[in-house]
């Protein structure tokens, strides 16, 4: 298969910011977060035989939405990698987020890629103590503070874009920094991933 993963944000948009707990003095950025986890996506996918074709390349390049669902084309699905924020520190949790046309319904193999990611992800949250949150799968108009969601809105493959944890809740962006996490993430992403090619397009 060929998967196109989405660092989000990049350039001059870093997207959301947190204060490492370990070190005060250090800013987080989600772009720099989301870079570093679809690099371990993108890792684990070529060592099992697959093909990541990432839609920036490195921290200052920040291509528009419209790029990159562009650069998704010819993929057989597209995951956008993302980490929350909200005002209160205690906002929690992993969600995925997968298009719904204002005068449709979410498409089925969209609602599958989001599914099988959030099964293959479950024993990993458990492990490092992050909820789902209700319901861990939304359709981008209904939910989204942003409403339509471009990049899945554009996107002629199956896709979806998963919000990994809160960068405002100190606990969650402590696992988030923590290279064991993003590895067995990137791990339960990729498994989700390869049981969409096999399960749904059938092409392993």
């Amino acid at each position: 298969m060929i998967i196109a993963v989405d660092p989000g944000h990049g350039g001059d948009d870093p997207g959301a910011t947190g204060i490492d707990p370990e070190d005060s003095t250090h800013r987080v950025t989600e772009a720099e977060l989301n870079w570093t986890l679809a690099g371990w996506i993108k890792l684990i996918l070529e060592e099992e035989g697959h093909s990541a074709a990432v839609t920036r390349q490195g921290l200052e390049d920040g291509p528009s939405l419209a790029v990159r669902a562009k650069a998704a084309a010819g993929c057989h699905c597209l995951v956008s990698i993302h980490h929350n924020a909200a005002e209160s520190p205690g906002a929690r949790g992993f969600e995925i987020f997968v298009h719904k046309p204002e005068d449709g319904e979410v498409r089925e193999r969209d609602m599958a890629l989001a599914s099988l990611i959030l099964e293959a992800c479950r024993p990993t949250l458990d492990v490092w103590w992050i909820p789902l949150r209700n319901p861990p799968i939304k359709a981008d108009v209904d939910w989204a503070s942003r409403g339509r969601l471009t990049l899945l809105a554009e996107a002629e493959v199956p896709a979806c874009l998963i919000e990994i944890c809160f960068m405002s809740n100190p606990l969650e962006l402590l696992a988030a920094l923590q290279t064991g996490f993003q590895v067995q993430m990137a791990q339960a992403i990729t498994r989700g991933i390869i049981r969409f090619g096999k399960e749904v397009l059938h092409v392993l």
